[in-house]
């Protein structure tokens, strides 16, 4: 059980920091390429909007298909409704309709949802004693996603030079990641 701890710990770390990179980058840049597509800055603040609705939405389907499924289904769920949203995000910056770039902030954060319940999942398997440790050790993962998320800028402008997208919606390639 120790070594299935470690395993799943791990993997479980290590979708957290990604998770956290693609959500902090969508979250921050997601405004500037609201106000870029629409044209109207006023609609930037929208973006953190969209982002914290997505994850208000989906905390309870989510947590009810832990119950029913287990935690790795419902992150795992959560995970491919954010990755489908930045896709709509990068759809809507391409289309220039700024509600579907929302919507798809909405859906992307629903990776938030999917960060909180990976708290819980971090002590799924832990020994007691190793319980807070574990969960320390998550929220700390979510934490460096979080912070080195909005630093995506320069990386997103190329990842978005390559795929012919403006340098805002490039970052959106991080939270499909």
């Amino acid at each position: 059980q120790a070594r299935l701890q470690r395993r799943a710990f791990a993997v479980l770390a290590a979708s957290t920091i990604l998770g956290g990179l693609g959500a902090g980058a969508a979250l921050s840049v997601g405004a500037l390429l609201l106000a870029e597509v629409s044209g109207n800055d006023a609609i930037s603040g929208l973006a953190s909007a969209m982002f914290n609705a997505g994850a208000a939405l989906a905390g309870i389907p989510l947590a009810r298909l832990a119950v029913r499924r287990g935690r790795r289904r419902a992150m795992i769920s959560g995970n491919l409704v954010a990755m489908l949203g930045a896709l709509i995000a990068i759809f809507g910056s391409v289309i220039g309709q700024w509600w579907v770039l929302a919507i798809g902030i909405a859906m992307v954060g629903v990776a938030s949802a999917v960060q909180l319940l990976s708290r819980f999942t971090a002590t799924d398997l832990a020994l007691p004693k190793n319980r807070a440790r574990d969960l320390s050790l998550v929220v700390w993962a979510i934490t460096v996603g979080a912070v080195v998320g909005p630093n995506l800028l320069g990386p997103g402008a190329a990842a978005g030079a390559l795929l012919g997208l403006t340098p805002f919606a490039g970052v959106f390639v991080f939270p499909f990641v």
